[in-house]
């Protein structure tokens, strides 16, 4: 039984359902309830612990203009730019606050800091933990050019609707990944909303969104067979993003090492063909080639 009355959704699609089966499962084993789970796709995978919505039941003229300027895009952009879209939905359906999880993240306590903050407050957004000082000056920018907080967790109090709104009308407006002009997808929005709103929650407890971005702020160990942070923290969620697996199967983050492989048996359970050390791969090309760029700017300086 969920324990207090908050919502928690992700969007997903057929390719991406047993990821989003271990997130559904690992909230009903905390305490969450039932996963609401918008497919951008035609789903015939039915998720266990998981209510299902199609993009046909979101009608608002902001989702038809989202859904017509993306549909010819990749699935990610139309997914990330749904995000408000769809906890506008939520909210409107139940009446209760709103939490949003991408979904390749895992729980391992109940949140209960973040459904109190979401329960108080109209907006509640998660740190990257990125370095904060510019002795890691590669990560120090990150900060500026892929934002303060994480669009891959985040909350919306029953009176936050006004944000929904404004983050909406963001993500039709652009949704490139164009430091220069200081846009990343969904997610540099988030910077704004601090300013421009208020009854705003920073949700600064460092055992959620545990990624591989945050290895050095967020610094994990095993005391007593438990993952803790920063010593005495509990281990709340691990966002599995190909980066925070890159590090894991490099020996980077060895604390985490025994959930990712819990992690890569669930999936495999549930019908997941691909590899996520592959995945880890073409993600490290990826940055790879930021980082040359990074470093041809900075040559240039």
């Amino acid at each position: 039984m969920n324990k207090v009355n908050t919502i928690f959704c992700t969007i997903s699609t057929n390719s991406h359902a047993a990821k989003t089966t271990a997130l559904a499962a690992s909230l009903v084993r905390n305490g969450c309830g039932k996963l609401q789970v918008l497919y951008i796709d035609e789903f015939g995978k039915v998720c266990e612990n998981t209510v299902h919505y199609s993009l046909d039941e979101l009608t608002s003229a902001i989702a038809l203009a989202i859904k017509e300027k993306y549909k010819k895009k990749t699935n990610n952009e139309l997914r990330w730019a749904l995000k408000p879209v769809f906890m506008q939905h939520m909210l409107a359906l139940h009446q209760l606050p709103v939490v949003y999880i991408d979904n390749d993240l895992v729980f391992y306590n109940y949140p209960i800091e973040l459904v109190q903050l979401v329960d108080k407050y109209k907006f509640v957004l998660h740190p990257h933990f990125y370095d904060n000082t510019p002795i890691n000056p590669l990560w120090f920018e990150a900060n500026f050019w892929v934002g303060l907080y994480n669009a891959g967790i985040l909350g919306v109090g029953k009176n936050g609707a006004e944000i929904l709104t404004w983050w909406s009308t963001c993500c039709l407006y652009n949704m490139k990944r164009k430091s220069y002009r200081g846009l990343f997808d969904d997610q540099k929005y988030l910077d704004l909303i601090p300013i421009a709103f208020e009854d705003i929650a920073i949700n600064k407890h460092p055992g959620y969104n545990i990624a591989g971005w945050n290895i050095e702020l967020n610094k994990r160990s095993i005391i007593n067979n438990k993952v803790v942070i920063r010593d005495n923290y509990p281990l709340v969620c691990i966002h599995f993003a190909p980066l925070t697996v890159q590090k894991i199967l490099l020996g980077e983050d060895d604390a985490l090492k025994v959930l990712l492989q819990e992690y890569i048996i669930f999936l495999k359970l549930y019908g997941w063909r691909k590899s996520l050390y592959k995945e880890s791969i073409k993600y490290k090309i990826i940055l790879a080639i930021r980082f040359v760029r990074w470093k041809i700017e900075r040559f240039f300086e």
